[in-house]
């Protein structure tokens, strides 16, 4: 699928679930998927952003507040509840994204959890590393990774969501011809056990 068809399944099979709904959007980059969260009416969005640049691409948008910092140590200096944390795009930047789920649901106590990623360790070949700038993401390479497979394959995301008491509502496998080295991704939406 091109972008933009991409994009139309994301809204229509995610971001649906946005409506009414306070959100926090983790790593935004320059707002593609906030563009789609906006369009169905949040009742409010928060976002959290490590790259500084990033910043006036996020001020086009109906943003309650827009932090620029990394967001494990900021949510762990500011707890607040959300109903829907949305958080595309960061898990294969993280030393270990198991610790950011953790945080995530500790810390701000979601009803639903959407996440994705890319979907194999032979992907993550075609992502060149980022500037190592402070206060911006970086790939760490997976020798450096402590012995956690960067790519966060789904069943042990999946598996950690389950041990938090998040059940997964759906899962897909888009594969996006468009994005940088042709990926296949999955996305996944959980919810919280009540």
């Amino acid at each position: 699928m091109n972008n933009q068809e991409y994009l139309d399944f994301v809204q229509q099979n995610y971001f649906s679930y946005c409506k009414d709904q306070s959100i926090l959007e983790i790593g935004p980059n320059n707002g593609d998927h906030t563009r789609l969260i906006v369009k169905e009416f949040p009742k409010s969005l928060d976002v959290i952003e490590a790259d500084s640049t990033c910043k006036q691409h996020l001020e086009k948008f109906n943003i309650n507040n827009i932090v620029i910092d990394d967001a494990q140590h900021y949510l762990l200096e500011n707890k607040k509840e959300y109903d829907i944390v949305v958080c595309c795009g960061v898990l294969y930047h993280l030393h270990n994204p198991l610790t950011m789920l953790e945080i995530i649901v500790n810390q701000c106590d979601p009803k639903y959890v959407i996440l994705d990623c890319v979907e194999d360790q032979k992907n993550l070949a075609f992502l060149v590393e980022e500037d190592n700038n402070p206060g911006m993401r970086f790939l760490r390479p997976k020798w450096k990774s402590a012995g956690f497979n960067l790519v966060a394959p789904f069943d042990i995301i999946n598996k950690s969501m389950y041990n938090m008491q998040y059940s997964l509502v759906k899962k897909d496998i888009l594969y996006n011809t468009e994005w940088v080295g042709k990926h296949n991704i999955w996305m996944g939406i959980w919810e919280r056990n009540n």
